[in-house]
């Protein structure tokens, strides 16, 4: 008579096995820094037993406990507690399971600055931003002109051609770079000579702007729709404007266009 016995059911074929069985766990990819990997992990478990053989190889990946088969893929960025434990054909359990912590992180560090323009008034500021939502940023430089500049908000004080060059790098490793070229431009409008408040609809209005400026145009209204862009018109220091509509504040809008036919953002 022939008996049938699961696959992961005890046999007692070998008594005098009291050796606990051992596992071992192999994490292949793209590693980084410390514990983490830039890339997809295939996990490999290997079981050994020196008596009965293994009956059966169970893991953990951050939640409840699952039968290894075969080696497999994890791909969710972010940290992972991962452990295996095996039983061999007698019961022998492993006596402690193995653990293993490790991190993925397939995504560079963003690089943001505000605002994006062109070109920038004397004495405007750029705000830096650096993020990295998995593993977090690490290292950073940040370059005005070949010069290493402190700090995420860097004050354009210098009129010219500039070159700003950001790098930043995250705890696992992954790094990005960029890099924005713009102008700073003595651009400005005084109205009123800066008083707060005036009864007055004509405002006096001082242009400030760079050497080679040759048009403007300008107006109480926003330059948001095409059909509404007052004329371009010869550059002058001094200007007159009729402000429109009741009381309450107000809003000057400029732009200034060189000789090449540059045109500069709204002032």
């Amino acid at each position: 008579e022939s008996v049938t016995v699961p696959a992961d059911s005890y046999v007692d074929n070998n008594a005098n096995d009291i050796k606990s069985p051992s596992s071992t766990i192999v994490l292949s990819g793209t590693k980084g820094e410390e514990n983490w990997y830039l890339s997809d992990i295939l996990v490999t478990i290997t079981a050994t037993d020196e008596g009965s053989g293994i009956l059966k190889t169970k893991y953990s990946l951050d939640t409840a406990e699952k039968n290894y088969s075969e080696p497999f893929v994890v791909s969710n960025e972010g940290k992972h507690i991962l452990s295996s434990t095996s039983t061999d054909k007698v019961g022998n359990d492993q006596i402690e399971k193995n653990e293993i912590q490790f991190g993925i992180d397939k995504t560079p560090p963003q690089i943001e600055i505000d605002p994006v323009k062109t070109h920038y008034k004397k004495g405007e500021s750029i705000n830096i931003h650096l993020q990295d939502n998995i593993s977090g940023v690490d290292t950073s430089t940040i370059k005005l002109d070949d010069k290493e500049v402190e700090g995420n908000t860097l004050v354009l004080d210098q009129p010219g051609k500039h070159t700003l060059f950001i790098e930043v790098s995250d705890k696992a490793g992954n790094f990005t770079n960029k890099q924005y070229e713009f102008n700073v431009v003595d651009y400005n409008i005084l109205i009123n000579d800066n008083d707060e408040f005036t009864n007055n609809r004509k405002a006096k209005l001082t242009l400030v702007y760079p050497d080679g400026t040759e048009k403007l145009r300008i107006d109480d209204r926003s330059f948001s729709s095409n059909d509404r862009l007052p004329l371009w018109q010869n550059v002058v220091q001094n200007k007159d404007l009729f402000l429109k509509g009741g009381d309450g504040d107000k809003t000057v809008y400029a732009q200034f266009k060189d000789k090449s036919g540059k045109v500069s953002d709204v002032i």
